[in-house]
């Protein structure tokens, strides 16, 4: 499948959203998020942080807050190895996750 996005995080690692998470995952879920591609990867490439998930090592949690919303859009994010990521869910929320550890910026 393909991808639907590919984006740089201020880190510099690559984030890569595929049509397959995208559509079964992150839609299948919450289908009223149809269209927010580009939000997705406005967290990505311009978060207000990123979190280290205190369940998975391996997983990079990227907060925003649009303008004018409440809420907090969630992104997060599996890095491989080699220091890309690929999503693995996306939502809003109201607040960061308890035992999450700050990693950018630091």
């Amino acid at each position: 499948m393909a991808n639907i996005f590919e984006v740089i995080d201020p880190r510099g690692f690559k984030v890569i959203c595929t049509e397959e998470q995208w559509n079964n995952h992150i839609l299948g879920k919450r289908a009223w998020m149809k269209g927010w591609e580009q939000e997705i990867q406005k967290i990505i490439s311009e978060p207000l942080m990123i979190c280290q998930d205190p369940d998975f090592e391996d997983r990079n949690v990227y907060y925003r807050r649009p303008s004018r919303r409440r809420l907090y859009l969630k992104a997060i994010v599996l890095i491989t190895k080699d220091l890309n990521g690929f999503i693995i869910s996306a939502f809003p929320c109201d607040s960061c996750k308890s035992g999450e550890k700050l990693i950018w910026p630091n």
